[in-house]
C-alpha cells in the first residue's frame, strides 16, 4: 500500500514533483493555448509519474477504482486509433497522471466523479450518441464552468475544455476517444460508486474545507 502524497510537498521530493512541478507543466501547457491555439505539448512530456501514485489501494477515495478501470482500458483501445505524432509521444503518462489526480487530491477527486456522474446520468436519459456529440461537449463545459467554485485557474481550465470541444469537432483521434469514453462510462454504470462528495454544491471550493479557503484566500483556495 502506497501513502498519499502528502501535500506538504517540502516534506519530500516526490511530494514536490507531483504537487509543484507537474501542476506548474500543466498550467505552462494549456497556457500555450492563449498565445498559439496549441497545447504546449512539450511541457507535458516532462510530467513525472510512478505506478505507486497511480495505482489502486484501499485508501482510495470511493469511485478511484472506476476511473483507474476507465483510463487503462482507454490505453488499449487507443492502441487501435490513428494517434497523431505529439499526442503519441505524451498522451499515456498524461493519462495517468489525470487518472492519479483522483487519488491524490480530493479537490480533484470530486470534480473528476461530480462530472462522471453527470455523464452516466444523461447515458441513461439518452442524451449520449454512440458518435455525434459536438453539443453535448459543450453543454458538459458549461456544466462544469458553472459549479467550478474556484477563482485560481478557472479560466485557464476553462479554456483547455474548450479546447477539447474543438479538436473534437476537427480531430479523428478526439473524436473517437471522447465518444469511446463518454460510452464506455454510460456501460459500466453498474460499476460506479457514488459519494456525496460528487454533488456539485460540494466540491471542493463549494462547501467544506475547500469553501473556508476560498473565503481565507479570495477565491484562491
Amino acid at each position: 500500500m502506497a501513502p498519499r502524497l502528502s501535500t506538504r510537498w517540502a516534506d519530500n521530493p516526490d511530494s514536490y514533483a507531483y504537487h509543484m512541478l507537474n501542476k506548474v507543466k500543466v498550467v505552462k501547457a494549456i497556457r500555450s493555448l492563449f498565445s498559439t491555439g496549441s497545447i504546449g505539448f512539450s511541457h507535458l512530456a516532462g510530467i513525472i509519474i510512478q505506478k505507486p501514485w497511480y495505482v489502486p489501494d484501499e485508501t482510495d477515495f470511493p469511485n478511484y477504482k472506476f476511473i483507474y478501470k476507465l483510463c487503462n482500458e482507454y490505453i488499449e483501445f487507443s492502441k487501435t486509433l490513428d494517434i497523431p505524432d505529439k499526442e503519441g509521444i505524451i498522451y499515456e503518462n498524461t493519462i495517468r497522471y489525470l487518472a492519479s489526480l483522483a487519488k491524490q487530491d480530493p479537490a480533484y477527486d470530486s470534480r473528476f466523479n461530480g462530472m462522471l456522474f453527470r455523464v452516466l446520468k444523461d447515458y441513461q436519459r439518452g442524451s449520449i450518441r454512440p458518435t455525434g456529440n459536438d453539443k453535448y461537449l459543450k453543454f458538459l463545459v458549461g456544466f462544469w464552468a458553472e459549479f467550478d467554485g474556484r477563482e485560481r485557474n478557472h479560466d485557464l481550465y476553462k479554456k483547455f475544455l474548450e479546447w477539447m470541444v474543438s479538436q473534437y469537432a476537427t480531430e479523428p483521434f478526439y473524436k473517437q476517444s471522447i465518444d469511446w469514453c463518454l460510452n464506455w462510462i454510460g456501460e459500466h454504470q453498474s460499476e460506479f460508486v457514488y459519494s456525496d462528495s460528487m454533488n456539485p454544491k460540494n466540491w471542493y471550493g463549494n462547501n467544506g474545507v475547500g469553501f473556508v479557503d476560498n473565503l481565507c484566500m479570495g477565491g484562491m483556495g
